[in-house]
């Protein structure tokens, strides 16, 4: 996760092999953004290049749903996730769609997390990572974590990483992790 450029020696392989190959990426960038559309310009993509995406990712549920306030917003967000989810199944590939998260204490006094104006987001979604920073009271990183959640069942992991906001960088805290939180999901 994260990109930085490894010191002299490591992965100079790979690194050189993206260099001279790299990825076939296409940006969809407009004010305004219609899924009916960029689900149409993905499919005249594969039929010129006949090739099949590997990852979409849309950028963000909220943004992305904006309809003109024709559906209320939970379900104008849900139906973000309901393209995804056509796009994942028509193109055999991995969707990815980010989110805003909600955030409040539990009975308990342990904080949990939601998605922004809709949990259907997450209802559609055969994992959800949520990406979880918390910061000082001078606005620091204090701690950051990424969260894998299974839908119905709660955690499927947690792994503390380093987050460093000014490079945007992500990096595994440690080589060695703490599974206690790791759930078998083949086990009844």
């Amino acid at each position: 996760i994260g990109c930085h450029v490894p010191a002299p020696g490591v992965n100079a392989k790979a690194l050189g092999d993206l260099v001279a190959n790299p990825p076939n990426v296409l940006i969809y960038d407009a004010l305004q953004v219609d899924l009916l559309d960029v689900h149409e310009q993905i499919r005249t993509l594969m039929r010129q290049r006949n090739e099949k995406p590997s990852l979409i990712a849309l950028d963000y549920a909220q943004q992305l749903a904006d309809d003109g306030g024709e559906k209320a917003r939970y379900l104008a967000v849900g139906d973000v996730g309901l393209r995804g989810l056509e796009m994942a199944r028509e193109f055999d590939c991995a969707v990815l769609i980010t989110s805003q998260l909600n955030a409040w204490k539990t009975k308990g006094g342990d904080t949990d997390y939601s998605y922004r104006e809709s949990a259907n987001l997450e209802q559609k979604a055969s994992n959800a990572l949520l990406f979880l920073v918390e910061r000082d009271e001078d606005g620091r990183v204090k701690s950051a974590m990424i969260r894998a959640r299974k839908v119905r069942d709660g955690a499927l992991f947690s792994l503390p990483v380093e987050y460093h906001a000014a490079t945007f960088e992500v990096r595994d805290k440690a080589a060695v992790r703490d599974f206690r939180d790791v759930r078998d999901w083949g086990a009844r």
